[in-house]
Protein backbone atom coordinates (compact mmCIF):
# COMPACT_ATOMS: atom_id res chain seq x y z
CA UNK A 1 0.00 0.00 0.00
CA UNK A 2 2.85 2.37 0.84
CA UNK A 3 4.40 1.66 -2.54
CA UNK A 4 1.17 2.64 -4.30
CA UNK A 5 0.90 5.90 -2.33
CA UNK A 6 4.59 6.64 -3.00
CA UNK A 7 4.10 5.88 -6.73
CA UNK A 8 1.00 8.13 -6.98
CA UNK A 9 2.77 10.91 -5.07
CA UNK A 10 5.74 10.68 -7.46
CA UNK A 11 3.47 10.85 -10.52
CA UNK A 12 1.57 13.87 -9.16
CA UNK A 13 4.86 15.65 -8.36
CA UNK A 14 6.18 15.05 -11.91
CA UNK A 15 2.87 16.20 -13.40
CA UNK A 16 2.82 19.41 -11.31
CA UNK A 17 6.42 20.15 -12.29
CA UNK A 18 5.45 20.00 -16.00
CA UNK A 19 2.34 22.13 -15.40
CA UNK A 20 4.45 24.79 -13.67
CA UNK A 21 7.04 24.80 -16.49
CA UNK A 22 4.35 25.11 -19.16
CA UNK A 23 2.63 27.86 -17.16
CA UNK A 24 5.86 29.81 -16.77
CA UNK A 25 6.60 29.46 -20.51
CA UNK A 26 3.12 30.72 -21.47
CA UNK A 27 3.53 33.63 -19.07
CA UNK A 28 6.90 34.59 -20.54
CA UNK A 29 5.57 34.42 -24.11
CA UNK A 30 2.61 36.63 -23.13
CA UNK A 31 4.81 39.21 -21.40
CA UNK A 32 7.31 39.28 -24.27
CA UNK A 33 4.63 39.81 -26.91
CA UNK A 34 2.92 42.50 -24.84
CA UNK A 35 6.10 44.45 -24.11
CA UNK A 36 7.40 44.19 -27.71
CA UNK A 37 4.12 45.41 -29.17
CA UNK A 38 4.21 48.43 -26.87
CA UNK A 39 7.90 49.18 -27.59
CA UNK A 40 7.74 48.85 -31.38
CA UNK A 41 4.30 50.37 -31.93
CA UNK A 42 5.07 53.49 -33.94
CA UNK A 43 1.55 53.77 -35.33
CA UNK A 44 0.43 55.75 -32.29
CA UNK A 45 3.48 58.01 -32.08
CA UNK A 46 3.29 61.53 -33.48
CA UNK A 47 5.14 63.12 -36.38
CA UNK A 48 7.80 65.53 -35.18
CA UNK A 49 8.90 68.46 -37.36
CA UNK A 50 12.67 68.57 -37.89
CA UNK A 51 14.27 72.00 -38.30
CA UNK A 52 16.36 72.37 -41.45
CA UNK A 53 18.27 74.88 -43.53
CA UNK A 54 18.10 74.98 -47.33
CA UNK A 55 21.01 75.53 -49.71
CA UNK A 56 21.01 78.18 -52.38
CA UNK A 57 18.94 81.24 -53.20
CA UNK A 58 18.09 83.34 -56.27
CA UNK A 59 21.74 83.83 -57.25
CA UNK A 60 23.47 80.76 -55.80
CA UNK A 61 22.21 77.60 -57.48
CA UNK A 62 23.02 74.02 -56.46
CA UNK A 63 22.46 70.83 -58.49
CA UNK A 64 23.41 67.14 -58.39
CA UNK A 65 25.85 65.25 -60.60
CA UNK A 66 26.97 61.61 -60.77
CA UNK A 67 23.42 60.36 -60.19
CA UNK A 68 21.27 57.86 -62.08
CA UNK A 69 19.82 59.98 -64.90
CA UNK A 70 17.25 57.31 -65.78
CA UNK A 71 15.42 57.62 -62.45
CA UNK A 72 12.59 60.11 -62.06
CA UNK A 73 13.41 60.75 -58.39
CA UNK A 74 16.93 60.60 -57.01
CA UNK A 75 17.62 61.00 -53.29
CA UNK A 76 20.99 60.96 -51.53
CA UNK A 77 21.92 61.46 -47.90
CA UNK A 78 25.33 63.13 -47.78
CA UNK A 79 27.23 62.59 -44.54
CA UNK A 80 30.80 63.59 -45.48
CA UNK A 81 32.85 66.02 -47.57
CA UNK A 82 33.88 63.37 -50.12
CA UNK A 83 30.25 62.57 -51.00
CA UNK A 84 29.46 66.29 -51.09
CA UNK A 85 32.23 66.87 -53.62
CA UNK A 86 31.13 63.83 -55.63
CA UNK A 87 27.43 64.76 -55.95
CA UNK A 88 26.93 68.49 -55.38
CA UNK A 89 27.76 71.31 -57.79
CA UNK A 90 27.22 75.04 -57.43
CA UNK A 91 27.44 78.07 -59.73
CA UNK A 92 29.48 79.92 -57.04
CA UNK A 93 31.74 78.77 -54.24
CA UNK A 94 29.65 76.20 -52.30
CA UNK A 95 28.97 76.87 -48.63
CA UNK A 96 31.10 75.10 -46.03
CA UNK A 97 29.27 72.31 -44.22
CA UNK A 98 30.45 70.84 -40.92
CA UNK A 99 29.56 67.18 -41.45
CA UNK A 100 30.32 66.46 -37.78
CA UNK A 101 27.22 68.43 -36.84
CA UNK A 102 25.07 68.36 -40.02
CA UNK A 103 24.06 66.03 -42.84
CA UNK A 104 22.69 67.05 -46.23
CA UNK A 105 19.54 65.61 -47.76
CA UNK A 106 19.67 66.15 -51.53
CA UNK A 107 17.47 65.14 -54.40
CA UNK A 108 16.36 65.64 -57.95
CA UNK A 109 12.99 65.11 -59.61
CA UNK A 110 12.61 64.91 -63.38
CA UNK A 111 9.39 66.42 -64.63
CA UNK A 112 7.73 66.19 -68.04
CA UNK A 113 7.22 69.97 -68.17
CA UNK A 114 8.65 73.09 -66.53
CA UNK A 115 8.48 72.93 -62.74
CA UNK A 116 9.80 74.66 -59.67
CA UNK A 117 10.42 73.76 -56.06
CA UNK A 118 7.55 74.50 -53.68
CA UNK A 119 7.37 73.79 -49.97
CA UNK A 120 9.78 71.45 -48.21
CA UNK A 121 9.11 69.69 -44.92
CA UNK A 122 11.11 67.22 -42.87
CA UNK A 123 9.39 65.10 -40.23
CA UNK A 124 10.42 62.25 -37.97
CA UNK A 125 8.40 59.30 -36.72
CA UNK A 126 10.19 56.69 -34.63
CA UNK A 127 13.54 56.06 -36.37
CA UNK A 128 12.44 57.26 -39.82
CA UNK A 129 12.89 60.69 -41.42
CA UNK A 130 10.54 61.79 -44.23
CA UNK A 131 11.71 64.52 -46.59
CA UNK A 132 8.52 65.91 -48.19
CA UNK A 133 9.10 68.01 -51.31
CA UNK A 134 6.49 69.84 -53.36
CA UNK A 135 7.10 70.16 -57.12
CA UNK A 136 4.90 72.78 -58.80
CA UNK A 137 4.12 72.47 -62.52
CA UNK A 138 4.44 75.55 -64.71
CA UNK A 139 2.84 76.37 -68.06
CA UNK A 140 5.74 75.65 -70.40
CA UNK A 141 6.10 72.15 -71.87
CA UNK A 142 9.89 71.76 -71.69
CA UNK A 143 11.10 68.83 -69.53
CA UNK A 144 12.73 70.06 -66.35
CA UNK A 145 14.78 68.99 -63.33
CA UNK A 146 13.91 70.22 -59.86
CA UNK A 147 16.72 70.02 -57.27
CA UNK A 148 16.26 70.28 -53.51
CA UNK A 149 18.69 70.39 -50.60
CA UNK A 150 18.19 70.50 -46.83
CA UNK A 151 20.69 70.48 -43.97
CA UNK A 152 19.62 68.74 -40.76
CA UNK A 153 21.37 67.84 -37.54
CA UNK A 154 23.84 64.93 -37.69
CA UNK A 155 22.02 63.36 -34.73
CA UNK A 156 19.67 61.83 -37.35
CA UNK A 157 22.44 60.13 -39.37
CA UNK A 158 21.50 56.65 -38.09
CA UNK A 159 17.86 56.98 -39.08
CA UNK A 160 16.14 55.57 -42.16
CA UNK A 161 15.36 58.25 -44.77
CA UNK A 162 12.43 58.44 -47.17
CA UNK A 163 11.69 60.95 -49.94
CA UNK A 164 8.09 61.94 -50.69
CA UNK A 165 7.58 64.05 -53.84
CA UNK A 166 4.22 65.79 -54.08
CA UNK A 167 3.45 67.12 -57.57
CA UNK A 168 1.00 70.02 -57.90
Amino acid sequence: MLRIIYFINNQITKYMKHVRIVGVLFGLVFLASFSCSKMNNCEESEWINIPFETLGNDTIVYWLENIDEKKTNVFVVIKNQNDFEKYVRCNYEPMEIDFNSQILLAGRTKHHQCALLGEQRIVQKCKEIHFDVEVIEMDCMMPDNVFYFALISAEYSGYKFRLNVIKN
